[in-house]
């Protein structure tokens, strides 16, 4: 992760209290901002930064650079990738070394200091994540400045200074935390509710009684003081327990609770063991690399913008043209430096503001009227976006059902089903119309719930047609929910509202599962053709162990790597095959006395359909309707796509309002042009091309459906991890890759694993004829959300490579699609759907077509499978062909 705070003074904490505040205050980390440079040194020198092509701006974007080098660095310090034993340790200060990766600098460039870190057995590290603060100053000039780090995630840090002054220059990097404490931080101390706590004072005047309060968010409470402040925290709101005799409105007064739960947990088992694991790993400073480095003048440096009293050369901010400080300015590679006690920033142009100046901009100021917003326009496209019409409906709905904002004592329980209702915003709709569902949550006492996060399956279908779509859901965080339908067809038209999970299990799948390490677990089978033994593997991140199996992946996860224990007699390099174990962590989850618990609290709350509301609605034809586009039987109005100016199909395109219907067993996309593709029309496509697809079995269904539609033959294995044709006639490669380390029972071979990054990586540059699937999803929501990003983020990588190799190559993504019911605590379909947000988020901007079926799918007439039939996979690969060809 990338870091931007102030420098502090080096510090070593030496109590345990002051060991976890500061493990709190490690959990934030914010990336960055930028910085300017002189546009005529650009031009006539290099600037240590290693020749990157900058933007057209003054000065190099912090995010330009980091991308630059990180997809220029993947090389990572492992002795060897060929199997092995082997111990890795938290890093160690005194063991880790940093060096200069310029050998001259001048004022006016960037410099970089390079850190591998090493662990206490002075084995280089390759996983990142630590927390600095980089820092370097001139003594003589009593100047400093604050560094950008571009974390490797390999255990390497790259950290970019400015070069602002002439001089002797000291280089201060500190180490905040290591990479295990801060993850420990975020993914388990972050998200504890009740973590701060207030004493609250009540008194009418006569009587003081006190009680405990807090912040409660995505929870359930009983009988206790509610005091909402919906316009500022939403869902969220501030409780306490009732005092013993006075009312609730009697509250006064409040302060922070002496019970420290930083206290309490120190005196935990778990918090004992880590902080004598970690004590002595905050605020520490490297000592192993050079201290100073000498900048020198700048070649036409005449002395006219020196220091008075040492005649060092100074770097003129006058030299840059920057910009006027706006919102939403890019992130710079250097903010700026400190000259004594005047900051000179790259940010924007910034000035030293006298007296007169503050009072002329602040004069009259609070006398004029706020700007409202109101009226948010669409942007120029066919038909809304979704995020534009989201974001229109929450600007303006605020209202919380609050019976009464008035402090009183209240009960909120969990979603319950059966009391839940929901109604029309529309009375009259006709074909052509965007209609809405409005649901209003309630608990089983009859109260309106007041906080969202609830999941839900929104659908409408036609019988009579054989149609359905799907829906947009608005949540308010209040308990409320807008569901948005495009009305495609006319006539009776059934509304189902499907619950498929309550917020509080939501919240706990987030917060405590999806964290969780090793929830999966393969077991490896090891033979040297006369022995054979079994070890329990998996994959670790931001991990230690000792004395483990290492299968190193970097191209392709980076620092999370493939472990397994040692077998008995056999060496590590004996790893044949394995498959996953049948330890399975929700069935051993359920068994403890916490997970009976939630069991019984919502094991009723699952793939629920709500009852009370309009379950059918009427569909008018539209005003300019005229028969021309009827159905033939019912004569019934169908919309016709065609009355839409819907663009080509292209990367990054923004999610509509409505992805489209089905019309019997034919998808009608809203998202841009497609259409339903012939024999010919594919053939012409795909010849001369050679197409790889990657991914999981859905994926093999892919492949599967463009050798029918081909009218290939069919006579290889259903179920093989690896499939290559190539067809004569056509020119045509295909190839299909069953992506590693999946949940799969059945035993796969070790040697065959081969990940996307690396068969990416692998296709030659002589033809450059690649039509490309990538679709990791399936089988990994059982790993970690950061190891999934991290896998993600380096198959874009390798994505990029082949693209600058081949730039002519059309890559899609494919994304998840909802599948059967599934247990309660691993509820897929809700990661599967978070899982497809993390992969549009990370595939954009990398001329990526990103197929998006979750909506297609989900509307579909027939049940939800892992296995769609094929007539899903036909329309989903008409999609595929209208972005590819």
């Amino acid at each position: 992760m990338d870091q931007q705070l102030r420098a502090l003074n080096t510090h070593i904490p030496t109590t345990p209290r002051s060991f976890v505040t500061l493990l709190c205050l490690c959990a934030v980390m914010f990336i960055s901002t930028i910085t300017m440079l002189d546009k005529r040194k650009l031009e006539t020198k290099s600037n240590g930064t290693d020749g990157l092509s900058f933007k057209k701006t003054s000065l190099p974007t912090y995010q330009d650079k980091k991308l630059q080098l990180v997809q220029s660095s993947i090389q990572y310090p492992w002795k060897t990738l060929h199997p092995h034993v082997g111990t890795m340790e938290t890093i160690d200060a005194t063991k880790t070394v940093f060096y200069l990766k310029s050998r001259k600098i001048q004022v006016g460039d960037f410099f970089s200091v390079i850190i591998q870190t090493k662990d206490k057995n002075n084995r280089s590290r390759v996983q990142g994540g630590d927390f600095w603060f980089p820092r370097i100053e001139s003594d003589n000039l009593n100047a400093s400045s604050h560094g950008k780090v571009v974390d490797f995630d390999n255990g390497t840090y790259e950290i970019i200074y400015f070069a602002a002054w002439e001089g002797k220059t000291t280089i201060d990097l500190t180490l905040v935390a290591p990479a295990e404490a801060i993850k420990n931080q975020k993914n388990l101390v972050w998200p504890i509710d009740h973590r701060i706590q207030w004493i609250g004072y009540f008194s009418d005047g006569k009587t003081n009684e006190t009680a405990d309060c807090g912040i409660y968010d995505r929870q359930t409470w009983k009988d206790m003081c509610e005091y909402p402040e919906p316009n500022a925290l939403g869902g969220a709101i501030f409780l306490c327990s009732r005092p013993k005799t006075l009312p609730c409105d009697t509250l006064v007064s409040m302060n922070d609770s002496r019970t420290n739960w930083n206290d309490a947990y120190l005196k935990s088992e778990k918090g004992q063991k880590l902080w004598q694991l970690w004590r002595n790993l905050f605020y520490v400073q490297l000592l192993n690399g050079p201290r100073t480095v000498n900048i020198e003048p700048f070649e036409g440096h005449n002395g006219p913008n020196g220091d008075k009293k040492t005649d060092f050369e100074i770097f003129s901010v006058d030299k840059l043209n920057l910009p006027k400080c706006e919102p939403d300015q890019q992130r710079m590679l250097s903010d700026g430096y400190w000259m004594q006690s005047t900051w000179i920033s790259f940010q924007c142009d910034t000035k030293q503001w006298s007296r007169s100046d503050i009072e002329s901009c602040l004069r009259g100021k609070l006398e004029t009227k706020s700007n409202k917003i109101d009226g948010l326009l669409f942007k120029k496209t066919p038909l809304p976006t979704y995020q534009d019409k989201k974001l229109e409906l929450v600007q303006s709905s605020i209202q919380y059902p609050w019976k009464s904002l008035h402090p009183h004592v209240g009960t909120i329980e969990t979603i319950d089903a059966t009391k839940t209702a929901f109604y029309l915003k529309s009375r009259k709709i006709q074909v052509g119309d965007f209609f809405s569902v409005v649901i209003q949550t309630k608990d089983k006492n009859n109260r309106s719930r007041v906080q969202g996060g609830d999941f839900w399956f929104p659908r409408i279908e036609s019988d009579n047609l054989n149609a359905s779509s799907h829906g947009k859901v608005v949540d308010f965080d209040n308990g409320t929910y807008e569901i948005i339908y495009f009305a495609a067809w006319e006539g009776k038209t059934t509304i189902d509202l499907t619950l498929v999970a309550p917020a509080e299990a939501i919240k706990y799948q987030t917060n405590v599962v999806w964290p969780i390490d090793q929830r999966i677990q393969w077991i490896g089978y090891f033979s040297d053709g006369k022995t054979n033994e079994t070890a329990d593997c998996g994959i670790y991140d931001r991990q230690t162990w000792k004395d483990m199996c290492e299968y190193p992946e970097p191209n392709a996860l980076g620092g999370a790597i493939f472990l397994c224990s040692r077998p008995k007699t056999l060496p590590c390099d004996t790893l044949v095959r394995f498959n996953e174990s049948r330890a399975n962590w929700n069935d051993a989850y359920l068994k403890t006395e916490n997970g009976q618990k939630l069991w019984q609290l919502w094991r009723n709350l699952f793939y629920v359909q709500l009852l009370n509301g309009p379950h059918t609605v009427n569909i008018e034809p539209s005003k300019e309707h005229k028969d021309v586009n009827s159905d033939k039987k019912t004569d019934l109005e169908i919309f016709s796509v065609k009355k839409l100016n819907l663009p080509k199909c292209e990367p990054d395109q923004q999610q509509m309002l409505s992805d489209g219907y089905w019309m019997q067993s034919t998808w009608i996309s809203f998202q841009c042009d497609t259409k339903q593709w012939s024999r010919s029309d594919i053939e012409s496509c795909l010849r001369g091309k050679h197409v790889l697809l990657m991914g999981d079995s859905t994926t093999r269904q892919w492949y599967k459906g463009i050798t029918k539609m081909l009218e290939f033959e069919q006579n290889w294995f259903v179920k093989a991890d690896k499939i290559i044709r190539y067809y004569d006639h056509l020119q045509l490669n295909m190839t299909f890759r069953f992506h590693p380390y999946g949940m799969l029972p059945r035993i796969s071979s070790f040697f065959d694993a081969d990940f996307e990054a690396n068969l990416l990586d692998k296709l030659p540059a002589e033809r450059c004829n690649y039509i490309i699937v990538i679709s990791p999803w399936a089988h990994y929501e059982k790993w970690t959300k950061d190891t999934y990003v991290i896998r993600l983020k380096f198959i874009v990588k390798a994505v990029m490579r082949l693209i600058e190799r081949c730039p002519n190559s059309k890559i899609a993504v494919k994304s998840p699609h909802p599948r059967e019911k599934s247990d309660f605590l691993l509820n897929v379909n809700y990661f599967f759907y978070e899982i497809r947000k993390l992969m549009r988020a990370v595939f954009t901007g990398v001329r990526v077509h990103f197929i998006d079926i979750w909506d297609m799918n989900n509307a579909y007439i027939m049940p939800n499978e892992m296995h769609m039939p094929m007539p899903v996979i036909y329309q989903e690969l008409y999609m595929f062909f209208s972005h590819v060809c």
